[in-house]
């Protein structure tokens, strides 16, 4: 099992212990094994996990209508990704995620606006730039 995968999996565990973790919370093993390839230091890879799981899970909440407590999780990774980059203290990281971020927002905000006028290439070509 990947390092970074078992780390966040902790991580979450311990600030969930008094409360009940939903089980449709999805975190990306392959993009944790991804992480786990580079030559990073770990807390910049679990924050990385960490915010991708948040913005996914929050994704997911309107597409498969979760309930009201998952957003509330989906927060929770989102601060707990927040916490982390403060522990990491490099600006330059954050600078970079900040503008990851921002770039997977707009398009998926592009996405939802423009799908319909969009060709299946073109389409395709900006799921697979999100994702």
């Amino acid at each position: 099992m990947s390092k970074t995968f078992e780390l966040l999996e902790k991580q979450m565990n311990k600030t969930l212990i008094h409360i009940h973790k939903p089980k449709n919370v999805f975190v990306n093993r392959a993009l944790s094994e991804i992480l786990d390839s580079l030559e990073i230091p770990t807390l910049s890879k679990v924050a990385v996990l960490s915010i991708n799981t948040a913005m996914n899970h929050l994704d997911r909440i309107s597409f498969y209508r979760f309930e009201r407590d998952a957003i509330l999780i989906g927060d929770l990774y989102s601060a707990h990704y927040y916490y982390l980059i403060s522990q990491i203290q490099s600006t330059t990281f954050q600078k970079h995620m900040s503008e990851a971020i921002i770039k997977i927002n707009a398009q998926k905000s592009y996405l939802q606006n423009e799908h319909q006028s969009l060709s299946q290439h073109q389409l395709l070509e900006t799921v697979l730039a999100v994702e």
